[in-house]
């Protein structure tokens, strides 16, 4: 880490603040398998590096935030053989979000049933339970018990349908949610019924708190 942004030209306690916060974005790209160098081109900026190529070059806080999101785990890990026990067709697994392969501090992975009458899907985000509470004021989350595993339950405040009903889960970082939406209306199957179902399998895999 050494560089320009290390040139140990200023003093007193920001500089500690600095340093600390330093060491710890060191010790997360190494949490990574990268490397972290300062100052490479000018004062401030700060590389990311793999044993191969140049990763990401930003500030300090920047290159936290995108080793925050590398680090996150990644729904995709979850094996095809429970997407096909809960019903799942893993040939309509998809991972981008609203159109895009990254979204900072955000990973998920879902798909359809083989009937295509529900749309399921896992979010790993680095947002907590209350983050998800204090975005949604207004929304009864309603505790539950999953595989031995607490979470809340709960519907997004956009839908109007009752079609789509989420469960979501404290995490190593942050939380993880599961989500069911409801394709077909000629289901006999509530969304609330169906969340159930596939959270007792999903939410074992997950790595929760």
């Amino acid at each position: 880490m050494i560089g320009w942004a290390d040139d140990g030209t200023s003093r007193g306690p920001h500089l500690d603040s600095w340093r600390e916060h330093a060491a710890l974005v060191y010790r997360l790209a190494e949490s990574v398998g990268l490397v972290l160098y300062s100052g490479v081109r000018q004062p401030g900026e700060w590389r990311l590096r793999s044993d191969r190529e140049d990763l990401f070059t930003g500030s300090l806080d920047e290159v936290e935030s995108y080793l925050l999101h590398e680090k996150l785990w990644d729904p995709v890990e979850i094996g095809h053989e429970v997407w096909r026990e809960i019903g799942v067709d893993p040939a309509s697994l998809s991972c981008d979000i609203a159109g895009s392969d990254r979204v900072s501090g955000f990973k998920r992975c879902g798909g359809m049933e083989f009937s295509r009458t529900y749309a399921i899907g896992v979010w790993s985000q680095l947002r907590t339970v209350e983050d998800f509470r204090r975005a949604q004021p207004g929304t009864n989350f309603d505790p539950v018990t999953v595989a031995g595993r607490v979470g809340l339950r709960y519907t997004p405040t956009f839908d109007h349908r009752g079609d789509q009903r989420n469960v979501v889960f404290p995490a190593v970082d942050g939380a993880c949610s599961i989500e069911v939406l409801r394709l077909d209306h000629r289901s006999r199957t509530t969304p609330d019924a169906r969340l159930l179902e596939a959270a007792q399998v999903l939410a074992p895999v997950l790595p929760l708190r």
